[in-house]
């Protein structure tokens, strides 16, 4: 993708890719189907399974506002942040009760009704599927800018632990991403986070496409005082509630971020978080 972008000259070769591209997610997104379903409303706002296509191109359209024009995600021209995963998938979705609008997302691809995961494109997932039950992936997650605050991300993820209930999921798994691409900074936050949360049990290589270049002096690397606020919010979060890195990072160049794969096991959940959410 990158490189087509790069070889585009003309403004009309643009216009042509861009419809090329919503022609494209236009025919897939007729063929979205749900495969499970809950709803239920907290005050003014309604957190449930997307049912329909509409659900799905207001999805999209929320995460082109937040990756793209939130977080200036790099991207070629007249591209649309969607897949063949959108279509395999659930998609949790926060709307509010009265104006319908879609105002969160996250991606759920359940091991019950699919055998194709997303990070499976970076990361080695054997040892982690042959683990005992459902399993569910969790991935694009976004909050609208004018409504991310700590309620609606709780609401969220109460309509995730829904999700998993209704399932049976025995573990959540996933890309946590970093924003950045520094190799460095990537690898002093891996080296300060993996005595208290890597798992070796269910280590996941990164395939090479996505390898992340070992620095050559890890004495050289970025302090932890300089590193620990930039990992995000949401990966803080997973490993409070109790999640496990299970690999290195994989350097991501199409979304400019790195990417550790972390993996919940649900009967080892937080007290605090299996009270919040369950």
């Amino acid at each position: 993708m990158l490189e087509f972008n790069r070889q585009l000259q003309t403004a009309d070769d643009i216009t042509l890719f861009s419809e090329s591209e919503k022609s494209r997610v236009s025919r897939l997104i007729k063929k979205f189907k749900p495969k499970a379903f809950f709803q239920v409303e907290f005050g003014p706002y309604r957190v449930e399974v997307a049912t329909s296509p509409e659900d799905l191109q207001k999805i999209i359209a929320l995460r082109h506002h937040s990756f793209v024009e939130d977080f200036a995600m790099s991207s070629p021209p007249g591209w649309i942040d969607f897949d063949h995963f959108d279509v395999a998938a659930d998609h949790i979705i926060l709307k509010h009760i009265d104006t319908k609008e879609v105002l969160g997302s996250y991606r759920i691809i359940c091991s019950e009704f699919s055998q194709s995961f997303y990070s499976a494109e970076e990361f080695d997932l054997d040892r982690i599927l042959s683990l005992g039950g459902v399993k569910i992936e969790l991935g694009r997650a976004c909050i609208h800018h004018e409504h991310r605050n700590g309620v609606t991300l709780n609401l969220v993820w109460k309509g995730i632990a829904r999700y998993a209930e209704l399932v049976k999921a025995k573990q959540l798994f996933g890309c946590a991403s970093v924003k950045t691409i520094s190799p460095e900074i990537a690898y002093s936050m891996y080296w300060h986070l993996y005595p208290l949360f890597f798992n070796s049990q269910i280590v996941a290589k990164v395939l090479p496409r996505y390898l992340c270049p070992r620095p050559s002096s890890f004495d050289l690397l970025p302090s932890w005082k300089s590193v620990e606020p930039q990992i995000p919010s949401l990966l803080k979060s997973y490993l409070q509630a109790g999640a496990h890195i299970c690999s290195e990072p994989a350097l991501d160049l199409m979304f400019g971020c790195v990417d550790f794969l972390t993996v919940l096991d649900l009967e080892n959940i937080h007290p605090k978080y299996f009270r919040r959410y369950f």
